[in-house]
């Protein structure tokens, strides 16, 4: 009986689970916070080398009376060309990272005195993928530009032709503008115009963040800012009948004179 119980206890007893000694568990949960960080920056490192950028320059040849630009994703510059020169010179750089971008700049068969520059992405876009083209344009005096960009923004100098802008993923900011007439259109970011003189019409819709202009305060203006969502910061006088129109939809809105 006693030697029937024992063996009875002995099958009950429970055994203990096999534990990693306290070093080894201690080297292991080193190996993991060092070697984590590690794989991210080798990762990083592995993705950097796969990225490519490649710079090209164009120029056409003048006189050109228009300049349209229409871009999937990147930035565009716009500034004065050089004094006396009628061609319009375009540096682009191209990045990509698998997949590579077209960009081209041509001159239209129809329309001699037209430059189109065109830029885009394929459609499938992996999430690690990089692809975007950036412009500098060189813009004759006189010349009439439009630009669309889809993700980038448009920063500009100095134009004194007609303009008119349109972004879905970025802001607008101009200075030094001579321009009579600039339309702008930004669905993604604030819009900042700077005049150099006092154009005749301005007309800026801003859904994603504020507008400001600065005029020249030497001529009258009608001010029109209905429809904007925030504080109005009006620092010229608002004459209604005036030639020289401003309107202004956006957030907050502010004028103020050079």
């Amino acid at each position: 009986m006693g030697d029937t119980a024992t063996q009875a206890e002995r099958g009950a007893t429970t055994r203990p689970e096999l534990a990693l000694p306290r070093p080894l568990w201690s080297l292991r949960r080193m190996a993991l916070i060092v070697g984590l960080p590690l794989l991210v920056v080798l990762a990083v490192f592995v993705f950097s080398l796969l990225d490519r950028r490649e710079l090209s320059t164009t120029t056409v040849a003048g006189p050109i009376d228009r300049v349209v630009v229409q871009v999937a994703r990147g930035d565009v510059e716009l500034v004065p060309a050089q004094p006396g020169t009628t061609d319009v010179s375009v540096e682009s750089i191209s990045r990509w990272r698998f997949m590579r971008p077209t960009a081209e700049v041509v001159q239209a068969e129809r329309e001699r005195d037209v430059v189109r520059i065109d830029a885009g992405c394929p459609r499938v876009v992996l999430v690690v993928g990089v692809c975007a083209v950036d412009f500098l344009i060189e813009v004759p005096p006189g010349v009439q530009v439009f630009v669309r960009t889809d993700d980038g923004e448009v920063v500009a100098e100095g134009l004194d032709g007609w303009a008119r802008f349109v972004t879905s993923g970025g802001g607008v900011s101009a200075t030094g503008l001579r321009s009579d007439e600039m339309l702008v259109e930004s669905h993604g970011g604030a819009v900042d115009l700077d005049f150099a003189s006092a154009p005749s019409r301005v007309d800026v819709t801003s859904d994603g963040g504020a507008v400001s202009l600065t005029v020249p305060d030497a001529e009258p203006y009608d001010v029109r800012t209905a429809g904007s969502s925030g504080e109005l910061d009006i620092g010229i006088e608002d004459v209604g009948d005036a030639e020289r129109v401003l309107r202004v939809r956006g957030g907050d809105v502010t004028i103020r004179p050079t």
